[in-house]
């Protein structure tokens, strides 16, 4: 009897013995379980944001490609796409990858769509904790489309800091396109701008009709113009002209361009006005098709200012084609500050673009621009006071459909 009971405590302590050990092997093994879950869980967090930066990177890449269709065309998305992605961090060094860059997109509701771009990025997911039990880094993907619609068409943007100024009974009126500052646009009496859309870098305390918008606080735009030269010439054809003959050919006009009571008729082709001032009085009438007067120095002094004042008028229409297309009257970029007086009823029939960048403008008395033309407007500023009124009739372009990125 007693060995049997010897026996049968010896058994059971064998027993307790073998049941810790298989308790201790399966809270190791739940211990390990639990480790590499809470490791996973950290590194999917680590995961999840780096994601998102990528995706903010292909976000980027996609809105680069859109702006190079709007400004420079299809053959410059990639290197607008490469150039905004590498500037978010995504490089070889960083094992990101440009997986794809389409036009149209590839996959999704737009692949017939000309005016999409599709970014797809990858990169290895960073390892940490998890790369205990993950051989292999899981790949990260993302995708972007950009999208572009046809740009603002600003007939009236001011350059410099003093902006756009309105007084009196004056008004812009550009019903189907854009007026623009890179400053301000301020206004007082009964001045009004009506027009399809209206931005400025700063405030906009102007009277205001605008079916597309009005955005202050906007950021500024790059001169459109900036790359515009103005092309190599030598010598004089003409000095001092003052309206004789009443026909005039392209060439260079130095020591000023002075016309009072005549009409001119300038046929086809580039006038440039070398110094002095470029004047109208006294109802003159200057006509001129598929002309381009340019405004310059070649001495680097004496920039020809612009007076047309007294009933006079402006009937230009710009060249539809050539290193000018579209150009009606430039003045030289490299000119200091110059003053540019439009007032005491003159009229403007003007077809194309006047362009001053160094210029500020000035619209008195009942001064206006005739609203049966494609008048675009750039200056360095803008006033118009009196009962001055500036008109376009330029073809309407939806300032809703600017260029916009989307992500699908």
């Amino acid at each position: 009897m007693i060995f049997k009971e010897f026996t049968f405590i010896k058994r059971f302590t064998e027993l307790l013995n073998e049941d810790e050990s298989a308790v201790a092997i399966i809270t190791g093994l739940l211990l390990v379980v639990c480790v590499g879950f809470a490791a996973l869980a950290i590194d999917v967090g680590i995961w999840y944001n780096q994601k998102r930066q990528l995706q903010l990177t292909a976000d980027a890449g996609a809105a680069g490609g859109a702006i190079a269709l709007t400004k420079t065309g299809k053959s410059s998305i990639n290197a607008y796409v490469t150039h905004d992605i590498v500037l978010n961090g995504c490089t070889v060094a960083n094992n990101c990858t440009i997986v794809a860059i389409n036009n149209p997109p590839q996959s999704g509701p737009n692949t017939a769509n000309q005016n999409a771009v599709e970014v797809i990025l990858t990169t290895p997911a960073k390892l940490y904790l998890s790369g205990i039990f993950l051989p292999i880094a899981p790949t990260i993907t993302v995708r972007a489309v950009g999208m572009s619609g046809p740009p603002d068409n600003n007939c009236f943007l001011t350059l410099g800091a003093n902006g756009i100024k309105m007084g009196g009974t004056s008004n812009i009126l550009a019903p189907n396109c854009s007026v623009y500052s890179n400053s301000g646009i301020s206004g007082g009496g009964t001045s009004l701008i009506t027009a399809n859309k209206v931005s400025a870098l700063g405030s906009i305390t102007a009277t205001v009709i605008a079916p597309g918008g009005n955005f202050p606080n906007s950021p500024a735009l790059v001169d459109p113009y900036a790359n515009l030269q103005v092309p190599s010439y030598s010598g004089c054809n003409t000095n001092n002209y003052s309206g004789t003959p009443t026909t005039i050919s392209p060439g260079v006009f130095c020591g000023g361009f002075s016309v009072n009571g005549k009409t001119i008729t300038m046929t086809p082709g580039t006038y440039i006005i070398d110094r002095g001032s470029f004047s109208l009085h006294g109802g003159a009438t200057l006509n001129g098709t598929n002309v381009t007067i340019i405004l310059t120095s070649s001495t680097g002094t004496n920039y020809p200012d612009i007076d047309i004042s007294g009933g006079n008028t402006l009937n230009l229409t710009a060249p539809s084609s050539g290193s000018l297309k579209g150009i009606a009257m430039y003045e030289d970029r490299n000119a200091p500050s110059s003053s540019i007086s439009f007032a005491g009823g003159t009229n403007f029939l003007v077809n194309g673009a006047l362009y001053f960048p160094s210029g500020d403008i000035t619209f008195t008395g009942n001064s206006n621009t005739a609203g049966i033309s494609c008048l675009q407007l750039i200056s360095k500023s803008m006033t118009i006071k009196g009962n001055a009124s500036v008109t376009t009739a330029c073809s309407p372009q939806s300032a809703s459909a600017a260029m916009r990125a989307l992500v699908e």
